[in-house]
């Protein structure tokens, strides 16, 4: 998946190399299983960024992602078309697919097109080009469609091998593993690598390291002076009074039955 990705984003240097602003814009629904770094690599070539276009989502942001519904739902009849939006601007789009629903839309703006509100003219005029390379556009957009449809069609990585995996990882940095970094890790979603655990392991992640922190820490009780608030940063906890609550629920007793016990 990320060499797909890494091709999508060359192909949109290469389009903005020629004057092109290019855009991607997509369901929110398929991107739960994209993987973190993918997603954020999308959400960044999400927007237009002339100054027109930042100045109307800034008033009428809501209007803009109903238009964006909109365009999608167009996809179902025409997969290719040209059109100004609600504020003026004058757009091609290219949809893409995933099982032949329409998901999303890659988009060239920047465009004028309908004149606007009188207050918004003059940045209309100044921000956007007045002439679209309709016919250029039509040539260049639906190679990075396909590619979009592409990438949303790569094989979900197997959940046992992958399990295994992270779980290893897991063992091996419990102490200070976070989500965000298996997600670096083995590029995965957020979602994906948090229900990938639940389910196999019967826990959250934060539930499993905890336990692993606990168990280390009930081996320094037994075979250490250390004190309790020593033993708890040493296991990995930050706030004593949570670890010993947290001891507590574990095992039954607190932390400082096992410690008086050893007087």
């Amino acid at each position: 998946m990320e060499t797909c990705f890494a091709e999508i984003r060359r192909y949109i240097d290469y389009l903005s190399s020629l004057g092109l602003s290019v855009s991607v814009h997509f369901k929110a629904s398929v991107l739960q299983d994209i993987p973190e770094p993918v997603f954020s690599g999308l959400l960044a070539v999400n927007h237009h960024t002339n100054p027109y276009c930042i100045r109307v989502k800034g008033e009428a942001l809501q209007k803009c992602l109903r238009c964006q519904k909109l365009v999608i739902a167009k996809g179902r009849h025409q997969s290719v078309f040209c059109g100004s939006c609600h504020a003026g601007v004058r757009e091609c789009i290219v949809c893409f697919y995933a099982e032949g629903v329409p998901v999303g839309y890659v988009a060239a703006s920047g465009y004028q097109g309908t004149l606007p509100a009188q207050e918004r003219q003059t940045l209309w005029e100044s921000a956007l080009q007045p002439t679209m390379p309709e016919e250029l556009l039509r040539t260049l957009l639906p190679p990075l469609a396909r590619m979009m449809e592409r990438l949303l069609q790569q094989p979900r990585p197997g959940t046992v091998g992958d399990y295994h995996q992270i779980r290893q990882y897991v063992n091996d940095h419990y102490r200070e593993v976070t989500l965000d970094t298996l997600c670096q890790k083995f590029f995965r979603s957020r979602s994906y690598i948090s229900n990938l655990f639940n389910r196999s392991s019967g826990m959250t992640l934060r539930s499993y390291c905890n336990l692993r922190k606990l168990e280390d820490a009930r081996q320094l009780l037994l075979q250490t002076d250390m004190s309790v608030t020593q033993i708890a940063y040493e296991a990995g906890f930050c706030d004593t009074s949570y670890f010993i609550s947290l001891f507590k629920k574990h095992f039954g007793y607190t932390p400082y039955r096992i410690r008086n016990t050893k007087k």
